[in-house]
């Protein structure tokens, strides 16, 4: 009695039409993916072409009424090494910093001390695994490429990896990455890219982000590139004076 129920359930739903409208919304949801996807590549393909950077940062960082300004210079290897330094007012250096795949190091030139630590903890802090997965989001606009939940919203795909809780917004019109979203506990971090500029190379023309904006709670952060330089030969001075504190970076 129950079978003859849900066929006659079936066959009323097929005489309405009901049913043919469910498969082809699927179909449709499931063709205008697939029409989606190469944009996942052409961005990585258009990135690949990167593979040094150089850029100077305004940094401009509002808590309640007050707001402050850097500039920071900003030396990047891909996947190698991430090198930067905060100017002061006069441009004098008030902190220079390191980022290896495995370890960072960050001098603060006022207090005398040198901050270090192991690239693994910031998983436990930021539940990020892979650390220039980010870097490469936000200073090239590069996607990972590994396995995602695919979801699109109005004119944009989400790329969902459910594994790290990252998420990678693409804005479909103009083919480039637009917001990077991380998920860890209670906590969430949403930094958006607002432009982009365009840099000519040899081998072609790439598209950089070139203005981020992030709100967290109390902070709101803005930062925008006023230079850029792309595959050039990159030097990454760094070293520890030795009258300099040592302090591991607690989380």
């Amino acid at each position: 009695m129950r079978l003859v129920t849900i066929l006659l359930g079936i066959i009323m739903l097929s005489s309405c039409g009901a049913l043919k409208k469910i498969f082809k919304g699927k179909q449709k949801e499931e063709a205008r993916r697939e029409s989606l996807m190469p944009i996942v590549t052409t961005i990585e393909n258009r990135t690949q072409k990167i593979n040094t950077l150089q850029e100077k940062l305004r940094v401009t960082i509002s808590s309640g009424s007050e707001k402050q300004s850097v500039s920071v210079l900003v030396r990047y290897k891909r996947d190698s090494i991430l090198w930067f330094s905060v100017l002061g007012p006069m441009n004098i250096e008030v902190m220079r910093g390191i980022v290896r795949p495995d370890s960072f190091f960050v001098l603060n030139k006022f207090a005398k001390q040198v901050y270090y630590g192991e690239i693994t903890s910031l998983g436990g802090k930021y539940g990020i695994s892979n650390f220039y997965h980010i870097v490469n989001s936000l200073l090239l606009g590069s996607i990972p490429s590994q396995g995602y939940t695919y979801r699109l919203v109005q004119d944009s795909l989400l790329l969902v990896d459910t594994a790290l809780g990252v998420t990678y917004q693409i804005a479909v019109k103009d083919t480039v990455l637009s917001r990077v979203y991380a998920q860890r506990s209670d906590e969430s971090y949403v930094l958006h890219i607002q432009s982009y500029k365009e840099v000519n190379l040899k081998n072609g023309v790439v598209r950089l982000p070139a203005e981020w904006y992030m709100k967290t709670q109390g902070m709101e952060l803005y930062i925008k590139q006023t230079s850029v330089k792309v595959n050039h030969k990159l030097r990454f001075p760094f070293k520890v004076p030795d009258k300099y504190n040592k302090v591991p970076f607690n989380y």
